[in-house]
């Protein structure tokens, strides 16, 4: 391994951490999370997923509670 001021250190292996940086420029102002380094793609389908079957909870709570009432009656 190189290191900056030239000098030469032997090394069997090395393990870095890479630097994530997004590229934003045009985005300014864009909803969403374009500017969140994190947020990769698997993550925000999870998210994503989420929000849907919490929005199709409601309504088949509701069929399912209807459906119950009409053959109780």
């Amino acid at each position: 391994m190189r290191l900056a001021d030239g000098q030469v250190v032997a090394r069997r292996f090395l393990a870095l951490g890479p630097q994530m940086q997004a590229r934003t420029q045009g985005l300014e102002g864009v909803a969403g999370n374009a500017t969140d380094p994190v947020a990769q793609v698997g993550a925000s389908a999870a998210a994503g997923a989420l929000a849907a079957a919490d929005i199709n909870r409601m309504p088949a709570i509701a069929d399912t509670d209807a459906a119950l009432q009409g053959i109780a009656a």
